[in-house]
């Protein structure tokens, strides 16, 4: 072991990049930080990244890597007018490249340096109004398996205000109508499932579409619990993409103005919720699971729209 180490350390630079996308457990997670790696280099050496071209970067001084970087960063706000978000996950992914080189002892710095670009977050987080949200649930066709199953999504997305990441992970093993609950593997959770209770309307609709799916054939607990309908990839797990499209064109159809996302269904539960608890941000956090409570009080600040009130109350003044 002692020998393989001073093989590595003596010889030329390792996959770096591969080692850093084998500690992410998301695969969107491993494409973005590849993707954003490879816009790096592009822009810095005109191919993507290389284990020479990664080498070459690493062996550059202190300051001429800071240089490169910002200069990348630069380059982003001027030339191709990024979204603050969209700098920062680019700048963010150097970052985590050469901090990982640091530590296996690649490099002697990292680039802490080079600051992120202040955002604002949950900037809309108002959704649709709850009779809004009931004419989406009428535009299924209740009589089809696409329209038992698309009902199903639309119900189990507002009850438990999932994210349509997770949605999409659920098989027919955590499905469990006796004690009424799904298990989810959970935003930034790994591997552990957590227990998310359901309503008996949400069992009822979930039901009546698996019996009506089980007349195309047999279905085992290793299958998702939402599967796709067309005749070429009949019983596949949905996509993300598949989910948005579904809530997209239920929203269009039930005549709704505003461009709806799986995200904002799960924006709408949270501030009914808000609305109907009359702002108990402790116990609406058991639905949302946000990790910080201020989260929660910015879902409460823009339902209220204070500062519209103090607004009309400054214009009466006049």
């Amino acid at each position: 072991m002692i020998e393989s180490v001073h093989q590595v350390s003596t010889h030329r630079t390792p996959d770096l990049i591969s080692l850093l996308l084998n500690d992410k457990r998301s695969d969107n997670t491993k494409r973005a930080y590849r993707y954003d790696i490879n816009r790096f280099f592009t822009y810095m050496t005109g191919e993507e990244a290389t284990s020479a071209n990664v080498q070459e970067f690493l062996s550059l001084p202190k300051s001429k890597a800071l240089e490169a970087v910002l200069i990348y960063k630069n380059f982003l706000i001027t030339n191709e007018k990024q979204a603050e978000s969209t700098i920062n996950r680019r700048i963010s992914a150097v970052r985590s490249l050469v901090r990982l080189a640091k530590m296996l002892g690649y490099c002697d710095y990292d680039l802490q340096e080079v600051k992120f670009e202040r955002i604002q977050t949950y900037r809309d987080t108002t959704g649709i109004g709850l009779e809004q949200f009931k004419k989406m649930l009428k535009v299924p066709n209740r009589k089809t398996l696409k329209g038992k199953r698309d009902l199903s999504i639309l119900l189990l997305l507002f009850e438990t205000a999932l994210r349509r990441g997770e949605l999409t992970k659920i098989k027919l093993e955590d499905y469990q109508q006796e004690s009424k609950n799904i298990w989810v593997l959970g935003k930034g959770r790994g591997t552990q499932k957590e227990s998310i209770t359901i309503s008996t309307q949400v069992i009822g609709v979930i039901n009546d579409y698996l019996s009506e799916r089980r007349k195309k054939g047999k279905l085992t607990t290793a299958d998702p619990l939402f599967a796709t309908t067309d005749r070429r990839t009949f019983g596949s797990a949905m996509s993300g993409e598949a989910i948005r499209r579904i809530v997209r064109d239920c929203a269009y159809h039930a005549g709704i103005e505003k461009s709806m996302s799986p995200h904002k269904i799960r924006h709408s539960s949270i501030t009914i919720a808000l609305d109907k608890t009359n702002g108990d941000v402790r116990s609406v956090q058991k639905l949302s699971r946000h990790k910080k409570i201020d989260t929660l009080l910015i879902y409460d600040d823009n339902r209220k729209n204070q500062q519209g009130e103090i607004t009309e109350l400054l214009s009466s003044l006049i």
